[in-house]
């Protein structure tokens, strides 16, 4: 019996917790953007172990060069929706992965090149 506990302690503690980020558009999403649809990227097979979320441009820079391959478009061009991002963590907060989606667009007010 006792060791039942223990094992179902260590499961509770190994099992994780989502959470759900918004972040706003980017700062070249605008009027003139043109919809090119949606991309989604994540934080690859490996397991991360940091202690906080990374930080906003972590996502927006893995889903503009996403888009921009998937659409097949100029990086520098690539305008971003809003993100939803998707936390996976361990009970005691150490960040496993995350899963970030969004509209990508293309500005068409960006220099070509």
């Amino acid at each position: 019996m006792k060791s039942t506990l223990y094992i179902i302690a260590a499961a509770a503690l190994l099992c994780g917790c989502e959470s759900t980020l918004k972040y706003p558009p980017s700062a070249n999403w605008g009027p003139n953007t043109k919809i090119l649809g949606p991309v989604k990227a994540d934080s690859g097979m490996w397991p991360l172990s940091l202690s906080a979320p990374p930080p906003q441009f972590t996502y927006f820079a893995a889903l503009r060069d996403k888009a921009a391959y998937q659409f097949n478009q100029p990086a520098d061009s690539i305008a971003i929706g809003e993100m939803t991002v998707v936390v996976g963590s361990e009970m005691d907060g150490t960040v496993r992965d995350w899963s970030a989606t969004a509209v990508a667009g293309q500005n068409t007010n960006a220099p070509s090149k």
